[in-house]
């Protein structure tokens, strides 16, 4: 199959993605206008379950298909009815436990009402999910950036629609969500069958025996990965109440804003990544480290402006209506630091055919997780699930340098990698402190500090760059290498 460019499909990606992340903030920034904390927690929590629904429907065999597809020249039809197949079976025990949960009224009546909506969005959800893995395992990732980018603008249209015409009815926007859903699973049938109009659909015990083989490992990884991801945002509307939910949301949502850029530019890795483990393990790490540094030079500077400028920040996106989340959302830019760091190493691990270590890491991160997110939240209320985030993020990255360095027989030197990156962020973030502190003293509106600091912020972080010798030649020879292969394949 002929292959797209990089730099066409790269952008296609990244456009997507953003669009995507930036239309699902314009919505949550909407809903913080107009409705209470208890109707945004009401969102959030549904909004959870949707996105652990769209992650475990294939219970993680999605990124084996991915990964296989490519391969398996003239089975394209058949793999997505048997991974469609094996995924609808999965949805219906899922849909099983989210019936169960909303009748034993763990959450507010409006909460268990939408869990009883989303079991309509569940099988659209499963089939989705294949095709998406089929789709970019064939090597049309643009299509599924294509889709990603319509679902994400149809739902930003239904919003304003609630918005308007409907004064926020946040149970109505699930529904139409659900048909949202299912007129693009509907869509990407449609792709699939344009890309393999030379095979035949059909049924394979063979393909499904295989499917059903991949589920244990890749089963524990994806979800000792939701464990860690979602445990808080699920259980604070049960054990603090929805409108508590509403005020973790307005800090979270700017958590995951944040790890976009890392998310995408670690997506971008597989390639070369899978074609440096075909040479060896120390070639993949070498290839890790020029990742780590390109990565850091990013988010660090980032997250550390983000920490200087959070209240700022919280004043200008939310009218001063939350600004109880400032600390917590200092908590969370230093575990968006952590984990786009992480996400690399994973990477890297799943290439190398190394999921056993990913396992170890992930396990660690939702052990930890689990044994103090309760004690946390009941001791330190939503900073708690913060700061057990940032110890779960922590924890998995530790295990993962520590059984890396043992089968290499050789240290990744984390520190000699970032000191560069984290010396340049704290240089920028005490003269921008200093910097918002003065103009403070006048009668300036928010917003324009806001965009002074974080101009003053960008300006410094790329002279001290070229400083520090981040933009010299040789770096960036290797940032293009690293980015930039004839080939690029996303799973």
């Amino acid at each position: 199959m002929e292959q797209q460019s990089v730099l066409i499909r790269l952008i296609l990606l990244l456009l997507s993605r953003i669009t995507s992340m930036a239309l699902g903030f314009a919505v949550f920034l909407i809903f913080v206008e107009w409705l209470t904390p208890y109707d945004l927690g009401v969102f959030r929590t549904l909004m959870t379950y949707t996105a652990v629904t769209d992650t475990l429907a294939m219970l993680g065999v999605q990124t084996w298909i991915a990964a296989i597809i490519g391969g398996r020249v003239g089975e394209t039809r058949k793999l997505c009815i048997m991974g469609g197949l094996f995924a609808l079976i999965v949805a219906v025990f899922v849909g099983c436990i989210y019936f169960g949960i909303s009748r034993f009224d763990i959450y507010s009546p409006d909460i268990n009402q939408g869990l009883r909506l989303i079991l309509l969005l569940l099988p659209a959800s499963a089939m989705l999910l294949c095709n998406n893995a089929v789709l970019v395992g064939s090597g049309y990732s643009d299509q599924f950036a294509k889709l990603l980018l319509i679902e994400n603008v149809l739902r930003f249209a239904s919003c304003l629609f609630i918005i308007i015409y409907q004064h926020g009815a946040v149970l109505t926007l699930i529904n139409y969500y659900i048909v949202i859903r299912w007129f693009i699973v509907l869509s990407s049938y449609y792709f699939i069958s344009k890309y393999s109009k030379n095979q035949q659909w059909g049924l394979s015990l063979g393909l499904f025996k295989e499917i059903v083989a991949k589920v244990p490992v890749y089963f524990s990884i994806i979800s000792a990965a939701l464990i860690s991801r979602y445990a808080a945002g699920l259980i604070i509307p049960a054990l603090l109440g929805t409108e508590k939910a509403g005020t973790y949301a307005a800090c979270y949502q700017l958590y995951d804003l944040t790890l976009i850029g890392s998310t995408v530019l670690s997506l971008t890795l597989n390639y070369t990544f899978a074609a440096r483990a075909q040479q060896s393990l120390h070639a993949l790490f070498r290839e890790v480290r020029t990742a780590i540094l390109a990565i850091s030079a990013y988010i660090l500077p980032v997250t550390t402006l983000a920490i200087t400028l959070a209240d700022t920040i919280i004043a200008v996106l939310y009218n001063n209506k939350y600004e109880s989340v400032v600390m917590p959302l200092r908590i969370l830019m230093m575990s968006a630091s952590v984990i786009s760091i992480d996400q690399v190493i994973a990477t890297a691990l799943l290439s190398a055919n190394q999921s056993r270590v990913d396992l170890k890491a992930v396990t660690t991160g939702a052990f930890v997780t689990i044994l103090l997110t309760y004690p946390a939240l009941k001791m330190f209320d939503i900073e708690g699930a913060c700061l057990v985030q940032l110890f779960a993020t922590l924890s998995c990255l530790f295990i993962r340098i520590t059984l890396i360095s043992y089968r290499l027989k050789t240290n990744m030197h984390l520190w000699i990698l970032l000191r560069r990156s984290i010396t340049i962020s704290i240089l920028v973030s005490l003269i921008v402190y200093f910097f918002i502190d003065y103009l403070k003293t006048f009668p300036i509106v928010p917003w324009l500090i806001l965009s002074s600091g974080l101009t003053m912020g960008l300006l410094l972080t790329c002279m001290f760059g070229y400083l520090f010798g981040f933009y010299k030649p040789s770096n960036t020879r290797r940032f293009k290498k690293l980015y930039f292969a004839r080939k690029l394949g996303v799973s």
